[in-house]
């Protein structure tokens, strides 16, 4: 069955045999069969939206391999009005939610299951109605011709991959690529991408559309938002009584977070049996997923899920592009009574021999076997991708996403090259590591630089050796005398998400450290998403500006600046919920999610001078709340304290971002930070106790529809909580902690001008340093 204006084929549609109960329904492609048919036999061919259709079996022109084209429906229909307990398709609705706890395939308590997934991507050729020649409008453009001739032979792209899925409730799910083949490419690393397209099961409360998140229409609230309609009901099916076919569709004023389509309630389960759906509000590209579900040892079970998309700002020569999905569930196991220890591995593992399976181990797992158009486009992008070497220049692209330049097995660290701050001036150099071409198990890096107004250089070395993949173990040492900021605390496996924002704030910072530093070290991952480091480390800190130390307390018989200690650490991350992969180049997140949890612990036991002794415990956590109707918070906690008397580099000196230095207008001229207190001179305070607190109100689509121009408002609150309880032995430093809470508020309206905004902050804590004036109120560029 397939549409009668496109040629999309209608999965799901309703054939009977009239004045019958015989009858059956097209599978998710819109295929159907029915043998045995009388000769007078008439057959009625629903599907929602669309004309019925009646064939006579007698007069039609084709008895085997027919093709049913259904008209769309051409009328309008008005609005009809349904009032609260006359709609007998909310009762069916009810019910659905009612029984989801024993219908959900991610209510059981685990499972396991092999898919084979394909991809095709190609033009849409039903764009070239539009595509004209601009001297004679009705000649077809050039172009246009090439590109029918070349979608009537092969597909731009297509991809075959089969992968096992594990599941362990609540939310514990590994997938491991077993096989993979991708046109013009035989490197397997991006098959993965082709199984993140929509989410699994059709009964989670947001449905995940193409990274888009929408409010499902089973959901409990879902009522108030979407209106049904039974549209027709099937009694076809071998596994259930009656199926009920309810259209849904958002009510005025929900379009924005909504979706559009056909439910199939099977019943007595009152399970899904079908779905077709679409964003309600198309942006982008449009997009519309079908799921397939079916009875499998007591338990519904998805077998097929599909996803349809156009891509609609992208186009070549007016020519846009779409793409399809299939993927196809066999080898189900329920309850197989998999184990969390069985989910200690990376989320998403690419076999390493995924890229070499042969045509024998495909074809126990497609559906169907290669069409001709499909069979051309592997053979016609093979000898592209052979001849252009594109497996080469896609790990070399992946690299410079990371900021590498990839030369054979060095990479070269784009971030090392050219840097500037007010301290160092100009700074140039270089850096490097081996990766994986020269082993991958091996790592060597190294980077040297010059600071042109400090006149001195900053290098350093490292080497490491992974002794157990399952758990990443790598041990190594290293050392590097270099510059690191003054009184902040380091968290090893932080990184920062905007790379502007922190290298703007680098450009004011005053309060240099000159680290010596040797060491050696453990790294290893409990999980993929806890991960854990232990060094240990000969360090030699003295700080840029005049700076003496001095604590009767310990055995120091002077002033002093420049101190060496030797350091235990130990640091970790935990990100519960993160998404990580695994492939030749390593594990890496490809998910970033909340919450995240990150704590320090430093010993330091000895010191060269004297008996400088202190422990230092810091922790940080980042959470973020709500929905992207309403916005979202997103909280950042943060706190440290130091037990026993330590120099100035290792105290908190609160995370300002506002310039503290002779040229007044630098602070007139400022770029916002998202992690720091825009009203806070740098080194502004001193303590060796502290808490804060950072929320940053996100009203995502509250007052604007979020499309990639629109501006959006944030609402910003800080505060900052410290002490110093050795104020007095620091010296020529601004060593006293905040009289007060300090605090400041903010609202910014970003993105007005592409992706920079404005910001306004307002102080609330007056200024504890006297001969610089800081405004209470003060007006910043952003960027997100």
């Amino acid at each position: 069955m397939i549409d009668a204006q496109t040629g999309e084929r209608l999965p799901f549609g309703n054939i009977v045999v009239k004045n019958s109960k015989r009858g059956t329904s097209s599978d998710i492609e819109g295929r159907f069969q029915l043998v045995l048919l009388p000769t007078d036999s008439v057959l009625i061919f629903s599907y929602a939206g669309y004309e019925k259709l009646e064939l006579n079996i007698r007069k039609a022109s084709c008895t085997v391999n027919c093709t049913i084209a259904l008209k769309p429906t051409s009328l309008l229909i008005a609005e009809v009005k349904v009032y609260p307990g006359e709609n007998p398709a909310l009762r069916i609705i009810s019910q659905v939610r009612n029984n989801k706890d024993r219908n959900d395939p991610e209510g059981l308590d685990s499972y396991y299951y092999k898919a084979y997934n394909k991809l095709v991507i190609a033009f849409d050729t039903n764009d070239l109605k539009v595509i004209r020649d601009s001297i004679n409008p009705e000649k077809i453009d050039s172009f246009a011709l090439r590109a029918i001739e070349f979608s009537n032979r092969q597909y731009l792209f297509l991809s075959e991959s089969v992968s096992e899925r594990r599941y362990l409730k609540p939310n514990k799910v590994n997938e491991t690529v077993l096989a993979s083949r991708i046109s013009g490419i035989k490197n397997p690393l991006f098959s993965i991408l082709a199984t993140q397209l929509q989410s699994f099961s059709f009964y989670r409360d947001e449905f995940e559309l193409f990274n888009i998140t929408l409010d499902n229409p089973i959901s409990k609230k879902a009522e108030n938002q979407y209106f049904y309609l039974i549209e027709d009901t099937l009694y076809d099916r071998p596994d259930a009584d009656t199926v009920f076919v309810i259209s849904f569709r958002p009510r005025p004023g929900h379009e924005h977070k909504s979706m559009k389509g056909l439910l199939y309630i099977a019943t007595p389960d009152y399970a899904i049996a079908n779905v077709i759906a679409s964003p309600a509000k198309q942006q982008n590209f449009s997009v519309s997923i079908q799921q397939l579900y079916e009875k499998t040892t007591g338990r519904w079970f998805p077998m097929q899920l599909n996803s349809d998309f156009k891509i609609l700002n992208v186009a070549i020569n007016g020519l846009s592009l779409y793409g399809s999905m299939r993927s196809y569930h066999r080898d189900i196991y329920l309850s197989p009574g998999l184990r969390l220890k069985d989910f200690r591995s990376v989320d998403i593992k690419i076999n390493p021999d995924a890229g070499e399976k042969d045509s024998v181990y495909w074809s126990q797992f497609r559906a169907h076997d290669l069409t001709p158009m499909e069979a051309r486009t592997y053979e016609f992008n093979d000898s592209i991708g052979q001849a252009l070497n594109i497996d080469r220049r896609l790990v070399w692209l992946t690299a410079f996403t990371d900021g590498k330049f990839r030369v054979k097995f060095i990479d070269l660290d784009l971030k090392r090259i050219l840097n500037f701050n007010l301290y160092e001036g100009l700074r140039t150099g270089i850096g490097a590591s081996t990766n994986e071409r020269l082993h991958p198990r091996l790592r060597l890096s190294g980077f040297a630089g010059y600071g042109w107004s400090d006149r001195l250089w900053k290098f350093g070395y490292q080497g490491a050796w992974q002794f157990l993949e399952a758990y990443n173990l790598w041990a190594g040492a290293g050392y590097s005398y270099d510059m690191v900021e003054a009184a902040q605390p380091q968290f090893y496996f932080y990184q920062r998400r905007n790379l502007l924002e922190s290298a703007v704030r680098r450009l004011y910072i005053t309060g240099w450290d000159y680290v010596s530093s040797a060491y050696v070290f453990v790294s290893w991952e409990w999980t993929p998403r806890f991960k854990n480091i232990v060094r240990y480390n000969r360090e030699f800190r003295k700080h840029a500006q005049p700076y003496y130390y001095y604590n009767p307390d310990q055995s120091i018989t002077q002033l002093t600046n420049g101190i060496a200690l030797h350091l235990a650490e130990y640091s970790m991350e935990y990100a519960p919920n993160d998404v990580v992969t695994e492939t030749f180049l390593g594990r890496r997140t490809v998910r970033y999610t909340f919450p995240r949890y990150f704590f320090n612990v430093t010993q330091a036991f000895s010191s060269d001078v004297g008996e400088v002794r202190f422990t230092k415990v810091d922790f940080r956590a980042n959470f973020r709340f709500g929905r992207r109707r309403i916005g979202f918070l997103y909280t950042e906690i943060a706190g440290g304290h130091i037990q026993g008397g330590a120099p100035y580099g290792y105290l908190y000196a609160g995370r300002g971002n506002l310039y503290n230095g002779d040229i007044a207008r630098l602070r007139r001229f400022a770029l916002a930070d998202r992690h720091s207190f825009e009203t806070m001179l740098f080194n502004e305070f001193s303590m060796d106790t502290y808490a804060q607190i950072m929320l940053r109100y996100d009203t995502w689509n509250l007052f604007f529809d979020r499309k990639p121009r629109r501006p959006h408002i944030e609402f910003v609150y800080r505060a900052l909580y410290g002490v110093n309880s050795q104020s007095s032995y620091h010296y020529g430093v601004n060593a006293t902690a905040p009289s007060q809470v300090y605090q400041e508020f903010g609202i910014e309206i970003n993105r007005l001008f592409s992706a920079n905004g404005i910001g306004i902050y307002y102080r609330v804590s007056p200024s504890q340093i006297s001969e610089i004036t800081v405004p209470q109120i003060l007006f910043k560029l952003t960027t997100k």
